[in-house]
């Protein structure tokens, strides 16, 4: 079981989508694996690196006309229902507006 997140580590979390997420590997199954390993961990930082990652590859195919592989997708969803919510609730938020919040990082 993993300590609370603190609300300054939430903020770090945060901030964190406004820099380039983990470096994106093209061979589909190592990456499915390396991130799950990654988030297997644990480690909140690598969580957001990787829904990071996610979310701005998703943005990129989005204005190119297509989608993620269904398995980055649902580690995507997967992580941003654990993570933003543990942010929202540090935060006194809702995940919708951390979401937002994100997305608006990702897009600047």
């Amino acid at each position: 079981m993993l300590k609370l997140l603190s609300c300054e580590e939430a903020e770090e979390l945060l901030k964190s989508f406004k820099l380039p997420g983990t470096s994106w590997i093209e061979d589909v199954k190592k990456r499915n694996k390396n991130y799950r390993i990654m988030v297997n961990t644990g480690n909140r930082k690598e969580i957001a690196q990787i829904a990071n990652t996610l979310m701005r590859k998703e943005r990129e195919l989005s204005l190119k006309k297509q989608k993620l592989y269904d398995q980055d997708r649902k580690l995507l969803h997967t992580i941003q229902n654990l993570l933003f919510k543990e942010i929202s609730a540090c935060l006194d938020t809702s995940v919708e507006e951390i979401l937002e919040q994100v997305n608006d990082m990702i897009n600047e």
